[in-house]
């Protein structure tokens, strides 16, 4: 390999390519190199790639869903030792700015070169070793007799369906609508359940999505918005009373309105979507009527230490969305089969590099 790795590469809008890019070395004391074991494909990844996040400057490797192997630590790193197995935050942060004193997210860190990984912070995952410059402060440790398959979904994904339950405020005996089934969306589900919601309905355009959710046992109800009227169908399911929280992932104008129809009275609404196109909410008035509560936003790693203790205990597994891997070799393949929900996938993992 020499002083060189392979590495998925973003250099402009559909312009992607897995390259020779040079080895990572440590170069501060507080640096881990770290050699990635497995990662993920995200629907954020996808959006850089399309060009909807002009604030990425290429080039940028891409990634931040991952776990890795310790191979190399600076002389200040403390807690940690070569051979350590990690999964790591989708965000860096120095931990030493003001922001960061103050407990505030990887995304309001002063530091620059810090954030998401693969997007406005470092280099992403999407590559055979990484530089976690400061990483004891969002590198976790993977205990033994848990696998990089039990967690790696937990610091984005379900950390990102924790935030919006949280968001939300939901409770024992809640109905929880959840729009969009996708990874965060199952996440979602699979979270309301776990914070003590008696049903949760999903809804999707995708069947073999509200399929899995069924299957998994995180949701109770599924709706498909193209074959059904999803406002009616909530209404039937729920007596007339409608949803207590209703979490929207996809980031659509339409999803984000049906959200609002479909709350009750003093419902509460979250969108956990990054928008990449302006919208407009013809239907406030409904909401102001309701007198509901919406919020927006992202997740900030809450929850993640509850969640890896409820995976050690066996309380939840989110395995079953982990349908598709390949090595990074076919790392072109995955975007293909993902982004377009081809083959039944969920989620595409990537797995070291075969040489």
């Amino acid at each position: 390999m020499g002083n060189t790795m392979k590495a998925y590469v973003y250099y402009g809008p559909n312009q992607v390519s897995l390259d020779d890019v040079p080895l990572p070395q440590v170069t501060d004391k507080d640096d881990v190199i770290i050699k990635v074991t497995l990662s993920a494909i995200c629907t954020s990844d996808v959006h850089i790639v399309a060009g909807h996040m002009p604030t990425v400057i290429p080039p940028k490797i891409l990634g931040h869903e991952f776990c890795g192997e310790v191979v190399e630590l600076g002389s200040g790193v403390t807690g940690w030792k070569v051979g350590d197995r990690t999964v790591v935050n989708a965000s860096s942060k120095c931990g030493e700015c003001a922001n960061c004193r103050k407990g505030l997210s990887a995304r309001f860190c002063l530091t620059p070169g810090f954030g998401v990984f693969g997007a406005r912070g470092p280099h992403g995952c999407q590559a055979e070793y990484m530089k976690l410059a400061k990483g004891p402060v969002y590198m976790n440790h993977i205990e033994d007799g848990v696998t990089d398959e039990d967690v790696v979904l937990v610091p984005d994904m379900l950390c990102t369906g924790w935030h919006g339950v949280m968001q939300t405020g939901v409770k024992l005996g809640d109905t929880v609508v959840v729009i969009g089934n996708g990874p965060v969306g199952l996440s979602t589900c699979l979270t309301a359940k776990l914070w003590g919601a008696k049903t949760v309905i999903a809804v999707d355009v995708v069947d073999y999505l509200l399929e899995a959710a069924l299957k998994a046992g995180v949701a109770d109800y599924t709706i498909n918005s193209v074959k059904e009227d999803v406002v009616a169908r909530v209404a039937e399911l729920t007596k007339g009373k409608m949803a207590d929280v209703v979490i929207e992932t996809v980031g659509l104008n339409a999803t984000f309105n049906a959200a609002i129809n479909v709350a009750g009275f003093h419902g509460r609404v979250c969108s956990l979507a990054l928008f990449s196109q302006p919208i407009t909410i013809p239907v406030m008035n409904a909401a102001v009527l309701k007198n509901l509560h919406i919020s927006v936003g992202i997740q900030e790693s809450i929850g993640r230490e509850v969640l890896f203790d409820y995976v050690k205990a066996g309380r939840i597994d989110a395995k079953f969305m982990l349908t598709h891997r390949g090595p990074l070799n076919d790392i072109e393949k995955g975007y293909d089969i993902f982004s377009n929900k081809k083959d039944g996938c969920i989620k595409w993992l990537v797995t070291p590099y075969e040489r």
